[in-house]
């Protein structure tokens, strides 16, 4: 997994114009600033689908409610 540091290369601006072109939506990866701290640079995650992180999240709750139902 790949943790950038900086700032974003791509502006939004852009992002949105290409979108135009090829019909498919594009992302800004946020990066981290280059004096983050070491324990959030350790606990960061690369997300690849941002539309993926609802769903994802609605879906641990879930499995995280019934482990502690069984309990």
């Amino acid at each position: 997994m790949t943790r950038l540091r900086g700032a974003s290369v791509t502006s939004p601006d852009a992002s949105r114009s290409s979108a135009a072109i090829d019909g498919q939506p594009r992302f800004s990866r946020s990066k981290l600033p280059p004096n983050a701290p070491d324990v959030i640079v350790e606990n960061t995650v690369e997300v690849l689908d941002p539309a993926q992180v609802l769903p994802w999240c609605r879906d641990d709750r879930k499995r995280q409610f019934n482990v502690l139902v069984r309990r």
